[in-house]
């Protein structure tokens, strides 16, 4: 990529940050570059035929009673419509309601946040994998000015939307592997599921000497409604070696209510199971350690990817452990 145009996405994701911003930037790629177009459509409907096409508009209200305004719709020659909604940390979703203003089945509904989110019968897109499937694809734009822009797209999707890379394996034995394991704590406490939501924009880092924590929000959208947790995960440097663990304080402003939880259904852990956490350790609290199975899984992974899969599959299992214990 060329130095001006680095150094103009650079500038530009500094000021033009916001949600629209991106939406506008994106839009405007989707204009100049027919490769960036093709990528774009294909990435949320890999069903539909590219040059059946016929437009893209940003803002377009929906033509029943004009209360909705889709980021993008897409028109096709016979007449198709098609809808993506963007998202950069917004929560307000639009689910059922977009899919009636414009008459579409939910298979026509595009929707990419930067954050995971889980929402039954849809299917939501983050924008770390369509950053991937560019990086990847870039070696197939032949327009060298082209190949330019789309890798300056990269560069200010990957700043707005706080993109790790992470390019060599977490090793938790080793002490220079701290930043990175950290960087994917930070990514992976960001997420909604059908039962909570757990979210990054409230953490807080607890640097120790044989530690390395953060603490982070969530709330349980039926156990304990009213209430705001803190959670924490984090790596634990002591003997018999590193452990990943994860957990609630006993202290009534980060969790006893969960502690108590788990405290006074004892005589049902065993009946859990259980694949990536260990028994609830009480310890100022319960906790819970990535289990030996999916140390070995983490140590052996062939990708980085699958190692944050792993570790943010521990993290739901641990948070999913008190709703299991409550309908017991």
């Amino acid at each position: 990529m060329g130095i001006i145009t680095n150094d103009f996405f650079n500038a530009l994701s500094s000021r033009q940050r916001k949600e629209n911003d991106l939406s506008d930037v994106t839009f405007s790629l989707v204009k100049a570059s027919p490769f960036f177009r093709e990528k774009w459509i294909r990435f949320f409907f890999k069903q539909l035929d590219v040059t059946s096409v016929d437009s893209i508009e940003r803002e377009v209200y929906d033509k029943k009673d004009h209360s909705s305004r889709a980021d993008f719709v897409l028109d096709t020659f016979d007449g198709d419509k098609y809808v993506i909604e963007v998202k950069l940390w917004d929560k307000n979703q639009h689910f059922g309601q977009y899919d009636n203003s414009y008459d579409l089945p939910k298979e026509k509904l595009g929707y990419i946040t930067n954050y995971a989110y889980h929402e039954d019968e849809y299917e939501v897109k983050e924008w770390k994998s369509f950053y991937d499937e560019l990086k990847v694809n870039l070696k197939n734009v032949s327009n060298p000015e082209e190949k330019n822009l789309i890798e300056g797209y990269c560069n200010y999707l990957k700043n707005v939307c706080c993109i790790m890379e992470i390019n060599e394996l977490v090793d938790i034995e080793k002490m220079s592997s701290l930043y990175d394991l950290t960087r994917i704590f930070k990514t992976i406490v960001e997420s909604t599921t059908d039962n909570f939501d757990y979210q990054s924009h409230f953490h807080k880092d607890f640097p120790s000497d044989r530690a390395k924590r953060i603490s982070f929000s969530l709330k349980y959208k039926e156990l304990f409604p009213q209430k705001t947790f803190y959670p924490g995960i984090g790596i634990w440097y002591d003997s018999p070696g590193p452990r990943i663990c994860a957990g609630f304080w006993n202290d009534k402003a980060l969790g006893s209510e969960i502690c108590n939880l788990i405290e006074s259904k004892k005589k049902f852990w065993e009946d859990l199971p259980k694949t990536r956490i260990s028994e609830p350790v009480n310890d100022g609290g319960y906790f819970f350690y990535l289990s030996e199975k999916s140390k070995k899984d983490f140590k052996e992974s062939q990708n980085v990817q699958s190692q944050i899969d792993i570790l943010r599959e521990f993290l739901e299992e641990v948070l999913r452990f008190p709703l299991k214990l409550s309908e017991m």
